[in-house]
């Protein structure tokens, strides 16, 4: 058993007699050279030994040094390896790892010398590419053994027989081994006493595991971990040594005190003699006034060298509270490597087990479809007879069938001469109907004309029977008919009632002026001839009021004009978008086509399959177990982590201020640190409770997720079967119709025929639903994916803010500007820990929006599957094209039936889980309740 050793004298080891870090002193071929010789003079008298020693990889297999040792000390190096092991890389590390740890423990126990002063070769450059450098060094090893052991007579004479040049080179390998040697044995004896160092607490008993636990490590890991060491244990001397002249410091102080405090009493002495002296003079009073000033300072300084001596004697136990500390935490250091170590080991076990289990449950999985393929093999089969046994049928009756043909063609012929005869009738009634209303409208105006020289013979005749009867006018009736008229013509209607007016006015002259004038025929027959008599008035006035109307009968065209141009503009408009919607809609259909077509052929990218659904689900069950496991060491190790820091923080606190003014600073810094330590404890607390909470949603996403594969593996199980189906159905479809084109058929193939059609039509629908629900399980797959890696991300950044929660509230005990910072870190990293809860919840949210929306859609299909539709099974093309557009219609309002359905599901009394659950499909129901 091999001695532990301490990091001082590891580390002096590395720095000033390890090999690794010392040029060699030659060449590393002449030192092979050298030690090829030796091994040759000494196996020639050792019997049943491998003579055969001619080059370095004879030596880098480890067995010539392995019977050379066993002839030293045949009772430690027992039972070396008989075979060839050079072709065997496993063989010839072990071989290499047993031979340096049998070494280490001659090293240790015969000859009392530290491992750690002795040179460690990297035994894995050995093994693998024979290397010159690592081979000398443990070469150097087992030629130290040699001449230092009972038998080292035989080597030194087997050395002399060597050339001159092998001895000059092993005599500086011997000078060099011995120096590592002594180097060893004096760090021993500093190991062996207990009032050297504060490692020299470890216990001996630990040296087998730390010396297994480090046999597998290169030279370089080894050096960094005693760096580390040395790191550390420069660290706690300096603090004992800062401890030393603090008490040092105190001592000095109170040997200050304590002369102050004589002096004082020399001088109260001397005052006390001249008080004595002077108390008849005038200044006694003065003097009383500094004797009492003076017994105040000397009661203070009393006071402060006691405050001192105890506080002197507090930091002497605080130093061997904190020595007794720091053994305490190199123990659970040296545990934790070890558990690390342990952890490691078992991870790759894990690892090499759930390769194993894949590989089981892969080929389980074959089999399972080999025996689905041959199932599928026999009822295609059977199909295919059943299909078989239909085409004869079908056959038969397209016989029976092609008896009506001709009569069929002539059918059609005179079909054709009917529907072009219709045709030329049509052509005629428009151009009759055209010609019709011209003549309407030549009717209408040669009306109007009649209508107005029928008005003007009336009146005509009225001016006939005024010129029979003879009447009178005077000047002034004349002047006033000219002015009448002309206020008609300028005024239109104001002017032609105004007329009217002077008219009756004038008659009313004319009746009692009527026996004073007389009237003049050559005047009025110069007014006819000036066309101002009353007739011409008449018929101004009609023409007059004619126009009127028809100025009010534009106005309300114009009006009704401007209603047909907005109208016309809202068409349009409705016009532009019902075209963009139906190109958009086309657009989707003809993807989904593409996508319908791609599954059908088999070429499809999304990397569906039950051997990947079942995969994905076993990394997910395994990641679970890993969680939860990461979790509950995470919980245990922030424990540990925050027991030790806070004792370590209290003892450092207590070290870096020692004064009285820096003692009152340090209560004050404490009793602030505490609240503020509370209240960060506080919070994370509150981040664990939520974390907590996430993991528990994130267990249940779980199981939904779990539901959803299963039932997507039987969907696909279905969708295979359907599609098959489908494809027969359409191919035996394709070649009825290349069959039957262009010939009639009877009624009850008609039938057959469209029953089939609408059978292809309920599987193509079939099918496009369960590529939906493939494609929605799918997205809803990787948004666990992705929440799982982020919730993993935010775990270890919750276990980083821990360490680092430990790491700030030591440095704020250390110092106040230290303290600032950690705060102002520890606040930025609580800020990032919120924000990551924040996206962690708008990712559920979304999440779950996209759940609702799959379960809304299915809830559509559903309502849509309970109200089925169809054109009717026979009769002609346009019944059938009718039933479709009846088919489409009754699925329309079935998905707005299912949609006004769901709105309700979010209903008061009921939480918002329970709600999101609801909305999923009823499979996933029945999963979660099983």
């Amino acid at each position: 058993m091999s001695d532990t050793h301490d990091p001082t004298a590891s580390t002096e080891a590395v720095q000033q007699g390890s090999p690794v870090s010392t040029p060699p002193l030659s060449s590393p071929d002449a030192e092979i050279d050298a030690y090829l010789a030796w091994a040759q003079a000494v196996l020639a008298d050792i019997p049943d030994a491998n003579k055969a020693i001619r080059k370095p990889s004879d030596l880098s297999d480890g067995v010539a040094l392995f019977h050379i040792l066993s002839d030293i000390d045949p009772d430690l190096f027992r039972n070396p390896h008989a075979g060839d092991t050079k072709d065997n890389w496993v063989l010839t590390i072990g071989t290499l790892k047993r031979l340096y740890k049998l070494m280490m423990q001659y090293y240790s126990q015969s000859l009392q010398a530290a491992s750690t002063a002795l040179p460690s070769p990297d035994l894995n450059a050995i093994a693998r590419s024979a290397d010159a450098e690592q081979l000398a060094l443990l070469c150097l090893l087992a030629i130290g053994i040699a001449v230092r052991s009972e038998k080292n007579e035989t080597h030194i004479a087997a050395i002399q027989t060597l050339d001159q040049k092998h001895q000059h080179q092993l005599m500086m390998s011997i000078e060099r081994v011995m120096s590592f040697i002594s180097q060893g044995q004096e760090e021993q004896l500093v190991a062996s006493n207990p009032d050297d160092s504060i490692a020299s607490s470890v216990i001996n008993g630990q040296a087998d595991d730390i010396a297994a636990k480090h046999q597998g490590k290169s030279a370089a890991q080894l050096a960094t971990e005693l760096e580390a060491m040395q790191a550390q244990k420069d660290h706690v001397d300096k603090s004992y040594l800062l401890l030393l002249e603090a008490h040092r410091e105190l001592q000095n102080q109170f040997q200050d005190l304590q002369t102050e405090k004589d002096e004082l009493t020399v001088t109260h002495e001397e005052h006390k003699k001249r008080v004595e002296e002077s108390r008849n003079q005038q200044a006694d009073v003065l003097m009383r006034q500094k004797i009492d000033k003076l017994k105040i300072d000397l009661r203070r300084s009393e006071d402060a060298l006691a405050e001192l001596e105890t506080d002197n004697e507090k930091l002497l136990q605080s130093a061997e509270e904190s020595k007794r500390k720091i053994e305490e935490l190199q123990k659970s250091a040296d545990e934790a490597i070890k558990l690390k170590d342990q952890l490691e080991e078992h991870r790759h076990a894990a690892d090499r087990l759930q390769k194993a289990e894949n590989v089981i449950e892969k080929y389980k999985k074959k089999l399972e479809e080999g025996t689905d393929i041959r199932r599928q093999l026999k009822t295609l089969e059977d199909q295919n007879a059943e299909l078989v046994d239909r085409n004869a049928k079908l056959e038969d009756e397209y016989k029976r069938v092609s008896a009506f043909k001709p009569l069929m063609d002539s059918y059609k012929s005179q079909i054709a001469d009917l529907e072009s005869k219709s045709s030329n009738l049509q052509r005629d009634l428009a151009t009759s109907k055209y010609e019709q209303e011209q003549i309407l409208s030549r009717l209408k105006a040669s009306e109007d004309q009649r209508a107005s020289a029928k008005e003007e013979m009336e009146l005509y005749q009225e001016r006939i029977k005024e010129l029979e009867l003879g009447g009178e006018t005077a000047l002034t009736k004349r002047k006033q008919i000219v002015s009448r008229n002309s206020n008609v013509s300028a005024n239109g209607v104001d002017g032609l009632v105004a007329a009217d007016a002077s008219r009756a006015s004038a008659d009313d002259d004319d009746e009692l002026d009527d026996d004073d004038d007389t009237f003049d025929r050559s005047d009025e027959l110069e007014e006819a001839l000036s066309g101002t008599t009353m007739t011409d008035l008449k018929i101004r006035l009609r023409k007059l009021s004619r126009e009127l109307e028809a100025a009010k009968t534009n106005k309300a065209d114009q009006s009704r004009l401007i209603v047909l141009e907005n109208l016309l503009e809202d068409a349009q408009r409705m016009k532009a978008r019902y075209e963009a919607d139906y190109l958009r809609e086309h657009r989707d259909k003809m993807v989904l086509q593409n996508q319908l077509e791609a599954i059908r052929s088999g070429k499809s990218d999304l990397g569906d399959g039950t051997e990947a659904a079942y995969a994905l689900r076993l990394r997910l069950n395994q990641l679970v177990e890993e969680l939860d496991e990461a979790k509950r060491r995470l919980t245990e190790l922030e424990v540990h982590n925050e027991q030790i820091a806070r004792e370590l923080t209290v003892a450092k606190s207590d070290l870096s201020l020692v004064n009285k003014d820096q003692v009152d600073i340090l209560h004050s810094l404490r009793a602030s640190m505490d609240a503020d330590k509370d209240e960060l404890e506080a919070h994370v607390k509150k981040l664990k409770a939520e974390v907590a909470s996430v993991s528990e949603q994130n267990r249940m996403y779980m199981a939904q997720v779990n539901a959803l594969l299963m039932e997507k593996v039987d969907l696909q199980a279905e969708g295979i079967g359907q599609r098959d189906e489908a494809l027969k159905r359409e191919r035996a479809l394709g070649e009825l119709q290349t069959r039957l084109k262009g010939k009639g058929l009877p009624k009850e193939v008609e039938e057959m025929v469209a029953s089939l059609q609408n059978e292809a039509l309920s599987s193509t629908r079939d099918l496009k639903a369960l590529q939906e629900r493939f494609a929605k399980a799918k997205t809803f797959i990787k948004q666990q994916d992705k929440m799982i890696k982020e919730k993993d991300r935010s775990l270890a950044a919750a276990a980083a803010a821990g360490g680092h929660l430990g790491g700030t509230a030591r440095g704020v005990d250390g110092s106040g500007g230290r303290g600032e910072a950690s705060n102002e870190a520890l606040e930025q990293e609580n800020r990032r820990l919120l924000d990551q809860a924040r996206n962690l919840e708008r990712e559920q949210r979304l999440m779950m929006s996209a759940f609702q929306e799959l379960g809304r859609r299915y809830m559509v299909e559903l309502e849509s599957g309970r109200n089925p539709s169809g054109g009717g099974g026979g009769g002609s093309g346009v019944a059938g094209s009718a039933g479709t557009r009846m088919g489409s219609a009754s699925f329309a309002a079935g998905g707005v039936r299912a949609l006004s359905g769901l709105t309700g599901l979010n209903g008061p009394g009921r939480s918002w889980l329970a709600n999101q659950r609801r909305t999923v499909n009823p499979t996933l129901q029945l999963a979660s309740r099983r």
